[in-house]
């Protein structure tokens, strides 16, 4: 028996590695957004514990230079924060786009995948049909060879 060769497995092969860089694209991509997305949440933090800090303070003693301070060092994390939140928004709209061209990728790997299926089993089929006369052309000749035909039973 012959054995099963699919025409485009050279071009699956090709799909299969280009998917698998597309994944690793994209799982860099998300990597850098986890990375912003940890700045942010440091920036944050800071932010809400100097607030906390600054209202501490207020309650006590408090001159005029500490409290400028206080107030530029939150105007200036405002502004990191906000510009944080724009990269991390680029780099969303880049997680977007990577995730987009994987789907197409696996979409045109899957074409292929569902024909590779398709004609394996248009081959399982031709290839049962072959077994199955080569076994019946075997048990005719056993059939002739043992003697049980008989040429009295065709005339009749």
């Amino acid at each position: 028996m012959k054995k099963f060769k699919f025409k485009l497995q050279v071009v699956l092969d090709h799909r299969k590695r280009i998917e698998n860089e597309k994944k690793k694209e994209l799982g860099k991509v998300n990597a850098v957004l986890n990375s912003e997305k940890d700045k942010f949440y440091a920036f944050e933090n800071v932010y809400l514990a100097t607030q906390l800090e600054l209202k501490k303070k207020e309650t006590g003693i408090l001159d005029i230079a500490q409290m400028l301070f206080y107030q530029s060092y939150l105007i200036q994390l405002r502004q990191i924060m906000q510009h944080q939140k724009k990269v991390i928004n680029e780099v969303l709209k880049e997680v977007e786009k990577k995730r987009l061209e994987l789907v197409e990728v696996s979409k045109k790997r899957k074409v292929l995948d569902k024909l590779k299926e398709k004609e394996y089993s248009q081959y399982t089929k031709e290839m049962a049909l072959v077994e199955q006369k080569f076994i019946d052309e075997i048990s005719i000749n056993k059939y002739l060879r043992d003697g049980n035909f008989n040429l009295k039973q065709l005339e009749d």
